[in-house]
Parts: structure tokens; C-alpha cells; sequence
């Protein structure tokens, strides 16, 4: 997998799939950015929601479901189609 180090303490991604982790340090560092964990967790929310409610992921979730749908419709009709 190969990696980007953007710098020290902040983590590494990959660069082929996004993925992101930290060491045990890097958690530490970003921990102490905050002033509290109050802080820490209102923000978390804030950006947790701001992703969930992209609306790009809005459209992926809906094409998601409407393929779902799709394929109930033929998985519950398929003895017609023998």
C-alpha cells in the first residue's frame, strides 16, 4: 500500500484508496487540539453530519436503494422468468 505522509503527528493515507490512520501519537496530538472533549465531540458531530448529508452521497444512497429495489422486484418474480 503505498503511502503519503503529509507530516509528522498528523497520520498517514494511502494513496490509493484514501484510507487514513494514526498511530497512537498522532490520536494524541489531535486530542490535544481541543480544548475539551466537549469541543472534540461537538465538532466530530458536526463533521459526521456535513458527510452524511453531502448531497452527492444523497444521490449514490438513492440510485443504491432503487437498485435494491430492482432487484427484489426480480428476485420475488423469478419463477416467471423460468
Amino acid at each position: 500500500m503505498p503511502t503519503n505522509k503529509r507530516r509528522a503527528g498528523q497520520g498517514k493515507a494511502c494513496r490509493q484508496c484514501g484510507g487514513a490512520w494514526l498511530d497512537f501519537n498522532d490520536l494524541e496530538g489531535i486530542r490535544q487540539l481541543f480544548s475539551s472533549n466537549e469541543e472534540r465531540q461537538r465538532l466530530s458531530e458536526e463533521f459526521s453530519n456535513s458527510v452524511l448529508n453531502d448531497p452527492h452521497l444523497q444521490v449514490l444512497k438513492t440510485e443504491e436503494e432503487h437498485q435494491i429495489g430492482r432487484m427484489n422486484y426480480l428476485a420475488s418474480n423469478a419463477h416467471q422468468y423460468r
